[in-house]
């Protein structure tokens, strides 16, 4: 399911979302796969550079999920962000669907920067984004669940 804010809503109205393949650095992302760390799920290839960072830096797992797991598409890729956005948040889906319970949230800005990042669901956790108040945020927002 993905649920998503009026503005994601209009910028996504005003293009078509083709998911296309992706690229060989965001497949690489996807192709080292989710591995579980500190009671956490985490993509191996951001855990492998960021290791440095211990969830005693964090507020909780939620936290520490978002920050090892977040990153900027345009990164990994040119032109054409918010379709491998798309198309990346999809495949991971379906990759944490057979894991845990899950929120990708992917979030654009005026620039049409997209960010994701993801999160298990955490017992007793604030989530890293308040589904009620999705129209209340500057960005575009999608969340994948």
């Amino acid at each position: 399911m993905i649920v998503m804010n009026y503005k994601m809503l209009v910028k996504i109205n005003k293009q078509t979302i083709n998911y296309p393949r992706l690229n060989k650095k965001l497949s690489k992302i996807l192709d080292e796969g989710v591995i579980w760390v500190n009671n956490c799920y985490i993509l191996q290839y951001f855990y492998k550079v960021n290791q440095h960072y211990s969830l005693e830096n964090f507020e909780d797992y939620t936290a520490y999920e978002c920050f090892m797991n977040g990153f900027h598409v345009e990164d990994y890729c040119v032109g054409n962000t918010i379709q491998y956005a798309f198309s990346f948040t999809n495949k991971l889906a379906r990759i944490l669907q057979g894991k845990c319970k899950f929120k990708i949230i992917l979030s654009v800005n005026n620039q049409n920067c997209c960010h994701i990042t993801f999160h298990s669901l955490h017992n007793e956790e604030t989530e890293w984004v308040v589904m009620e108040q999705l129209d209340s945020y500057s960005e575009s927002i999608a969340v994948f669940m």
